[in-house]
C-alpha cells in the first residue's frame, strides 16, 4: 500500500526526470545559437573594419599624387618584395594605397588572412591627357601574400562605379572569407567592401 509520502516522492523524481529530459532536448539548440551569435558578431565586426580601412585608405589615395617618374627598372626604380614591387610612378602609388588598406584593416586584411583580395585602382578619364601618363588608367590586385596582378589602360578599374569617364578617381575594393561557427554547423561567408573617391592631389 502506498503512503501519500511515497507518492510524493515518486512525483518529485518524475518531475525532476522530466527536467533532465529538456534541459537535454534545449541545451544543444542554446548552444548553436549562442555560438552562432558569437561567430557572427565576429564577422560583423570585421566588415566594419574593412569598410573603414577601405575608406580611409581610398580618401588617402586621393590626396596622394604619384611620382612624375615612369615605373620602370631602366628609370632608377628598385624592386621590392611584395606587396610593393616597384618604388616610384603608379605602381608606387598602388603599392601605398594597398599597404594604408592593410595597415588601417587591424589586421583583418594580412597576408595569411583565407580569401584575401584586395584591389586598388586609379581611374585615369579616357579624355583627359594631362598628366605623365596621359589615357593610363592604373589597377593592382593582392591576393594572398602573393605578387599583385597588375593591369593599366582605360578599362582598368576594380569595380562598376557608376561614375561618368570625366572625373579621376581612387576605387578600392577588399574580400575575404570568415568563418560562421556553430555547435552543428560550420559555413564561411565572404565579406566585401568598397570605397570610392574623387580624385584630388593637384600635382597629378
Amino acid at each position: 500500500m502506498n503512503t501519500e509520502s511515497d507518492v510524493g516522492v515518486r512525483r518529485v523524481g518524475d518531475e525532476r526526470g522530466a527536467s533532465f529530459v529538456e534541459f537535454a532536448l534545449i541545451f544543444p539548440i542554446f548552444m548553436t545559437i549562442l555560438l552562432g551569435m558569437f561567430s557572427g558578431g565576429q564577422s560583423y565586426n570585421r566588415k566594419i573594419s574593412m569598410s573603414n580601412a577601405a575608406g580611409e585608405a581610398s580618401r588617402y589615395g586621393a590626396t596622394l599624387a604619384p611620382s612624375t617618374q615612369e615605373a620602370s627598372p631602366s628609370a632608377g626604380c628598385t624592386v621590392v618584395p611584395p606587396p610593393s614591387g616597384l618604388t616610384c610612378g603608379l605602381d608606387q602609388w598602388v603599392n601605398a594605397v594597398a599597404d594604408a588598406v592593410v595597415q588601417n584593416a587591424s589586421g583583418d586584411l594580412d597576408a595569411n588572412v583565407t580569401g584575401r583580395y584586395i584591389c586598388v585602382a586609379y581611374v585615369h578619364p579616357a579624355l583627359d591627357t594631362t598628366g605623365p601618363h596621359g589615357q593610363q588608367s592604373h589597377r593592382a590586385v593582392y591576393a594572398g601574400g602573393g605578387a599583385p596582378v597588375e593591369d593599366s589602360g582605360a578599362t582598368a578599374r576594380c569595380f562598376n562605379d557608376g561614375r561618368g569617364d570625366d572625373e579621376k578617381r581612387v576605387q578600392i575594393l577588399v574580400r575575404r572569407k570568415s568563418p560562421i561557427e556553430a555547435l552543428f554547423f560550420n559555413a564561411d561567408v565572404t565579406l566585401t567592401a568598397r570605397s570610392v573617391t574623387r580624385f584630388e592631389a593637384e600635382s597629378y
